[in-house]
C-alpha cells in the first residue's frame, strides 16, 4: 500500500470506528432514556431499537441513488445528519419524538458505514481492498469495545442524556468533516 493508500484506510478505520460507537451508544441507552424520561416500557425500547435495524433496508435500497446525488459528499452529508440524529435523540422527551429520530440516526448510520466502505472499494485498487477492508473493520471493533469506556469518561463530566448525546454527536460530525477529505482526495489508481 502506498502512504496515500495507507492514510485513506487508517482514516476509515477511524471514521468507521466513531460511526459504531455511536451506534452503540444508541443500543445501549435509549432504552435507560426511556426510562429516565419515563416515556415508556423497556418493550416500547426494544421496538424502538428493533425499528431503526429495519430502517437500514430502506437505507441499502436507497443508497445507490443517494451515491448518485451527493457523490462524493454523500460520507461528509450522512455523517453530519447521524450527529444530528444523536443529538435529537438526546433531546428526546416523548416516545414519538424519541422513535423518528432514532429512525433518523438508523437511517443515516447505515447509510454512513456503508459508505466508508464504498469509498474505500472506489479508491483502494482491486488488489489491495481485502487488507484495507479487514483494517476499516478493525476500527469498527474498536469503536464499540471502547463505547463503554466512552460513555463512562462522558458519563463522568455529566449523565444527563442530552450532554451524553450532544458530545457524540458533536464527535460525529467532526469525524464527517474530517471524512471530506477521505472522499476528497484523488482516487488512486487501480
Amino acid at each position: 500500500m502506498t502512504s496515500h493508500q495507507l492514510r485513506l484506510t487508517l482514516l476509515s478505520a477511524l471514521v468507521s470506528g466513531v460511526i459504531v460507537l455511536c451506534n452503540t451508544t444508541i443500543n445501549l441507552r435509549v432504552p435507560s432514556l426511556v426510562v429516565y424520561h419515563q416515556i415508556g416500557t423497556p418493550e416500547v425500547a426494544s421496538l424502538v431499537l428493533s425499528a431503526m435495524q429495519l430502517i437500514g433496508i430502506v437505507a441499502g435500497i436507497s443508497f445507490a441513488t443517494m451515491v448518485g446525488i451527493f457523490k462524493g459528499r454523500l460520507l461528509t452529508i450522512v455523517g453530519i445528519c447521524f450527529g444530528l440524529g444523536l443529538i435529537l435523540i438526546g433531546l428526546s422527551q416523548n416516545i414519538w419524538f424519541l422513535g423518528v429520530s432514532t429512525l433518523f440516526a438508523g437511517f443515516t448510520y447505515s447509510t454512513s458505514l456503508t459508505t466508508v466502505f464504498h469509498v474505500l472499494s472506489e479508491k483502494i485498487p482491486l488488489h489491495q481492498v481485502n487488507q484495507a477492508v479487514s483494517i476499516t473493520v478493525l476500527g469498527c471493533s474498536g469503536g464499540a469495545s471502547i463505547t463503554t469506556f466512552v460513555l463512562s469518561f462522558i458519563g463522568g463530566l455529566s449523565s444527563d442524556p442530552i450532554f451524553i448525546f450532544s458530545v457524540l454527536g458533536i464527535m460525529m460530525m467532526g469525524m464527517a468533516i474530517i471524512s471530506h477529505f477521505i472522499t476528497k482526495e484523488e482516487h488512486a489508481s487501480r
